[in-house]
């Protein structure tokens, strides 16, 4: 399953208590019902006109591309991010069981 995780102010340097260089965007979450989860894709969210920058490491090169979504992804693995990841996460993986529910208990409803 997949979910999309909108973050605000998502800090790419932070020295001591001091954090910097806030940035927003989207990052693409994949995840299974085990509550295992991983971030496929982030996209960045600029404050002047043009295209957002899509990043994805592809696991070989080290690009600044590639360093730019592993600090990022790092963050987002850890923290307040991911307790927030992880509870959007439980919210789908709710939903999801009640959407299975949803049609046996009809159909049982309707045999009684």
């Amino acid at each position: 399953m997949e979910t999309k995780f909108d973050f605000f102010d998502l800090p790419l340097l932070t020295i001591g208590n001091v954090e910097a260089g806030f940035i927003n965007g989207t990052a693409t979450i994949q995840f299974h019902d085990e509550r295992e989860w991983f971030i496929h894709e982030i996209q960045l969210h600029g404050t002047q006109s043009g295209p957002s920058l899509e990043v994805e490491y592809d696991g070989h090169n080290t690009t600044f591309q590639d360093k730019l979504y592993l600090h990022i992804a790092s963050t987002l693995e850890s923290g307040k991010w991911a307790i927030g990841i992880e509870a959007q996460i439980s919210g789908e993986l709710a939903d999801h069981r009640d959407d299975r529910r949803a049609p046996q208990e009809r159909m049982i409803e309707a045999v009684m």
